[in-house]
């Protein structure tokens, strides 16, 4: 099942034939006969616990790698390629943003959202530039740049978790369950940030919480999505 593309984009992610189980004896927890999203989409995926939504982001990421089929990135063989590789491109082609943000405590904010660029080997010029126009962009003070990440606020290592995931402006971001953890307005305030800062990425949000839906231009349900009848 192809997602609904609402441009006439071409697709960033395709997904042809994919499925993945655990062991080799094990049931199928993925299995997709075909999926695509386009440049540019911002798409829902939704499911219950078990739907195979995390397992579906590690694909998508190249942590795992299909048992059968074929997943292709910006045009790019993407499962297929040997791990190095796999590395590079989801370092150049993709963003992320954790559920647990991942930041390293102890290094600032600067420095937390410069090391996404060194591992892309991204080595503009004006990236010091282009960090302080994410903070900005995300509405956080220029005072936090040098401030370590471990003495922000959960919302604003929220934030920063954002701008290092768009510091390579990627053609594809991928947020998994961010707004767990917050209440109704702040969950608010962080969709529109990230919307309003991602326009120019594919989106790729997963989340058990629906109510977000409205922000998406798609949604996808794991279940129609998924035929494999496994769990995760």
């Amino acid at each position: 099942m192809a997602s609904p593309h609402p441009t006439s984009a071409p697709p960033v992610i395709v997904l042809d034939g994919v499925t993945f189980a655990y062991t080799a004896d094990g049931p199928d927890i993925i299995d997709i006969p075909a999926w695509s999203v386009a440049a540019g989409e911002h798409a829902f995926v939704s499911g219950a616990s078990g739907s195979g939504k995390s397992t579906l982001l590690n694909l998508v990421t190249g942590t795992l790698v299909p048992n059968t089929g074929t997943i292709t990135l910006a045009g790019q063989p993407f499962s297929s390629a040997p791990a190095r590789q796999r590395d590079h491109l989801r370092a150049t082609h993709i963003g992320v943003v954790f559920q647990q943000f991942n930041l390293i405590g102890y290094l600032t904010v600067q420095q937390n959202i410069a090391a996404a660029a060194y591992f892309a080997k991204n080595k503009r010029p004006d990236l010091n530039q282009r960090i302080a126009e994410l903070v900005d962009a995300l509405q956080l003070p220029d005072s936090v740049l040098q401030a370590r990440a471990e003495t922000l606020s959960v919302g604003q290592q929220q934030r920063v978790a954002i701008a290092r995931a768009l510091v390579n402006q990627p053609e594809v971001l991928v947020v998994d369950e961010p707004t767990s953890a917050l209440d109704a307005n702040a969950r608010d305030r962080f969709m529109n940030l990230l919307i309003d800062n991602a326009r120019e990425s594919a989106v790729l949000f997963v989340s058990h919480d629906t109510s977000l839906k409205h922000h998406f231009e798609s949604h996808i349900d794991m279940a129609s999505l998924n035929q494999a009848k496994g769990k995760v």
